[in-house]
């Protein structure tokens, strides 16, 4: 379907949900047939999506681990083993998961190499962020995961 609709000049800048570009929903699914593609076509590859500022290739990942989509973030793990721990946007994975308590997610990015002790732009670690938001389910418990990580 992506290729026929490429024949048809599509507006690969073209901003959808949460700002993201095509080349951020293909990352989202883990199509890579689909992010081929895109990025054949012209699709920017530096592209920055709206909500996590991120590039495509980050997206998928640090969207499902702001959402605590536990199955979406073992897929994009499965695939590149190295998303555990990009940092590009307002966070990396783990931020993301950290600040909004999805406990269960840290713990697969802490299993997939992610640093418990990686800063974000604005300098804070995940735990930092957990901390920030303990009225949220789940943020003292991701605190205390964290913690035990660090050692």
């Amino acid at each position: 379907m992506i290729a026929f609709l490429l024949t048809r000049s599509p507006d690969l800048g073209f901003r959808a949900f949460l700002g993201g570009s095509a080349p951020h929903w293909a990352y989202w699914s883990g199509s890579r047939t689909a992010v081929d593609l895109l990025l054949r076509a012209g699709a920017d590859p530096a592209a920055r999506d709206g909500f996590l500022r991120c590039t495509p290739r980050a997206f998928g990942i640090c969207l499902a681990a702001s959402w605590g989509w536990a199955a979406k973030v073992r897929q994009h793990l499965a695939g590149d083993r190295a998303l555990a721990g990009i940092l590009d946007g307002r966070g990396a994975p783990l931020h993301e998961a950290a600040r909004e308590g999805h406990a269960q997610v840290v713990d697969l990015l802490l299993e997939a190499g992610a640093e418990p002790r990686q800063r974000d732009g604005d300098g804070k670690t995940p735990g930092d962020l957990a901390r920030e938001h303990l009225d949220k389910p789940g943020c003292v418990e991701t605190v205390q995961r964290l913690e035990r990580a660090m050692g």
